[in-house]
């Protein structure tokens, strides 16, 4: 089958084969075998090693339901349009865990859905610990949404705007003003005008019930940990209320968030895939009206490169996706 694949002494080198072989039939009940339709990357696809990750890259996918276990109990049958995550999911062919996927709803393509997985699990559940609850007192919150317009960072400025938060701060380039805007974002702060940041940062202090960092220690060198904690509300006896939420961190960071031993107030996500949470973040997107920002790509060894090239870039806006429907 056609896959994207791992190659190379370090395991990190990102191809394109055709001649790979397609995953068994599901051996356990909770197994489904997908025909993949789009699979969208993120970038632990091309930093984990192949001994980290296995040789078929990716995780997040689209695609129809080929096999199912016979003793499977899970709901989900042969035919049924699927999506979430599969291991080495950019390929023709994946295997999938029942829990990790959910039926694609109507009125929604496999490229968009594709998109609609570890990005909107990430921001879904970094609002969750900011408190940011789809109920009658999200319009009175404040978010700060920093890296608004990756991918990351869109999905929550976009599940924000689907909560009705009423102030939503996106930090990215000033070219991406009008883009966020677009999406949801209230205000906007140019984090390349270095006057801007520091007054923004200043004059917000005990200002935002949560604050989602996708930027920090994203590859850039940008580390707004300890600057955020400050703008976090509180009490009125001083206490921390707010959330610092965050993709990344230091080594000693992700040490704290493995053994369980993360500073109250200051967390690093690692995320949950799980089918709920992908129904909850397209009832949030339906309700925005909004649809996953995504660039399109073949999926052959030109698309597999570009897509790859603009990914390490960290200058795509939204999700970068691969079309195997389109290329077949």
């Amino acid at each position: 089958m056609k896959a994207t694949i791992k190659t190379g002494v370090l395991g990190t080198t990102i191809s394109f084969s055709q001649k790979v072989s397609a995953p068994s039939e599901p051996k356990d009940k909770d197994s489904v075998l997908v025909k993949v339709h789009a699979g969208a990357i993120n970038p632990i696809d091309y930093k984990l090693p192949r001994f980290a990750s296995g040789t078929v890259v990716g995780q997040d996918f689209c695609g129809t339901i080929e096999q199912v276990h016979p003793d499977s109990d899970s709901g989900f049958q042969v035919g049924d349009l699927v999506f979430g995550k599969a291991k080495g999911a950019l390929a023709e062919y994946a295997l999938a865990t029942a829990k990790e996927i959910a039926k694609t709803p109507d009125g929604w393509n496999p490229v968009d859905c594709a998109a609609l997985t570890t990005a909107y699990w990430s921001a879904i559940q970094s609002l969750r610990k900011g408190k940011i609850l789809p109920d009658a007192t999200a319009p009175q919150k404040s978010v700060l949404v920093i890296g608004a317009s990756g991918g990351c960072g869109l999905a929550g400025v976009q599940l924000c705007a689907g909560m009705g938060v009423s102030r939503i701060v996106a930090i990215c380039s000033q070219k991406n003003e009008a883009f966020v805007k677009e999406h949801g974002a209230t205000e906007v702060v140019n984090y390349a005008d270095a006057s801007e940041l520091e007054s923004f940062f200043a004059d917000n202090q005990g200002k935002f019930d949560c604050v989602y960092d996708t930027a920090t220690y994203s590859g850039g060198g940008a580390n707004y940990w300890e600057s955020s904690i400050a703008l976090l509300k509180q009490d009125g006896g001083g206490n921390t209320v707010g959330e610092y939420t965050t993709l990344n961190g230091s080594p000693s960071k992700w040490i704290r968030a493995m053994s369980g031993s993360q500073k109250e107030h200051e967390t690093l996500i690692i995320m949950d895939a799980n089918g709920p949470d992908l129904e909850l973040v397209v009832k949030l997107m339906e309700t925005a009206k909004a649809k996953p920002v995504t660039t399109p790509f073949s999926f052959d060894e030109k698309g597999i490169q570009d897509g790859f090239k603009l990914l390490k870039s960290r200058r795509a806006k939204g999700k970068i996706v691969f079309d195997l429907l389109a290329s077949s």
